[in-house]
């Protein structure tokens, strides 16, 4: 849930000087987890973050990049 807030802070205030680490997780996250623009239920989109991580997923996409 966390990352998803986070990605969602991301797009509010601009996806602007993002870390080596940190563009990476972000543009995973946007793969499978559209922006919130209208009210949804979040449980696919927290299904999604979780599997993301618990394939590592994420973190493959962060050490790449590292």
């Amino acid at each position: 849930m966390e990352i998803m807030c986070a990605c969602q802070g991301i797009d509010l205030r601009g996806n602007k000087g993002l870390g080596d680490g940190t563009e990476p997780a972000y543009k995973a996250v946007r793969k499978c987890v559209p922006m919130l623009e209208d009210d949804r239920p979040l449980y696919e989109d927290i299904n999604k973050c979780e599997n993301l991580i618990i394939d590592n997923t994420l973190i493959q996409e962060v050490e790449k990049s590292l």
